[in-house]
């Protein structure tokens, strides 16, 4: 194990920032505005956005793309925003910034089409399972499945050789690749993913359910249940795939109180409709 290796590695994502095409600044700026608790006005966010030209820019482009389906144009940030709502303003502007950080990333490293397929099904899954538990947080879940696997593309982009190594071992030995990340140095994508987000000042409801979505149980107890969710969403696409329940997930359909056959249902119907490929050719644009 390279767990040395590992710990200076999470000390280097600081430059991550420097990366981004939202300044840090923006980013903690938004997010504090659009808290549910924010009483900020809709023409204040709109500000913030627009004080950012290339922002302003990248948000109506996304706002008027095939996924919302607006049948008139949207011009202003402030159209945008009343249209789309803030949860939906916070993760067009993350998209912005993980879909900038995405495309540095080879091909050969990593393939973004399956990677933002699986992404936006884990998102549709996580939002549509926080519905059925009848939870107010189930815009927030989908956000979270939007930057689950994120460390992925931060190991891939900054630790290349170390992402071949690693992704060469999963796919031979046929085991998730967090095991193989956590055997290799000691951390593993979740971790790195969450601490690339919290070095953006992005809230702790979206960092901790990251952070846990392969070891829910380990959560701290105020983010469990949304840790769970995150992990069922995420292993669904292979539940199906397999048609089987693995021991964790029928363990997480009987704590999260959820049925197993509705929740394959809602999977089949998100797998067979337009949303879920209308979400990734948003990110992989």
């Amino acid at each position: 194990m390279n767990q040395e290796q590992g710990q200076n590695f999470l000390h280097s994502l600081t430059r991550v920032k420097d990366d981004l095409p939202v300044s840090p600044a923006i980013l903690r700026e938004i997010f504090y505005k659009t808290e549910h608790s924010s009483s900020f006005s809709l023409d204040s966010i709109s500000r913030t956005v627009a004080s950012d030209q290339s922002l302003t820019t990248k948000v109506l482009s996304r706002a008027n793309s095939a996924y919302y389906g607006f049948e008139a144009r949207i011009s202003s940030v402030s159209r945008a925003v009343a249209l789309l709502g803030l949860s939906e303003l916070r993760r067009i502007i993350l998209s912005i910034s993980v879909g900038a950080l995405s495309r540095k990333v080879g091909h050969q490293d990593l393939d973004l089409q399956v990677y933002w397929e699986h992404q936006s099904f884990t998102a549709l899954m996580a939002r549509e399972a926080a519905i059925m538990l009848g939870r107010r947080d189930a815009e927030d879940l989908m956000t979270c499945g939007l930057l689950h696997d994120l460390g992925k593309i931060i190991t891939a982009i900054y630790a290349p050789r170390v992402w071949a190594e690693i992704d060469a071992q999963a796919r031979q030995e046929q085991i998730p690749h967090y095991v193989v990340e956590t055997q290799f140095w000691g951390i593993d994508h979740a971790l790195i993913g969450a601490m690339t987000l919290h070095l953006w000042h992005l809230p702790e409801s979206l960092t901790e359910p990251v952070n846990w979505h392969h070891r829910p149980e380990l959560a701290p107890s105020g983010f469990k249940d949304k840790a769970r969710i995150l992990c069922l969403a995420n292993n669904m696409e292979h539940s199906i795939r397999t048609d089987s329940l693995h021991d964790i997930d029928q363990d997480l359909h009987q704590v999260l109180g959820l049925n197993p056959g509705d929740t394959r249902n809602t999977a089949m119907d998100i797998i067979a409709g337009n949303t879920m490929q209308e979400l990734k050719e948003m990110f992989a644009a």
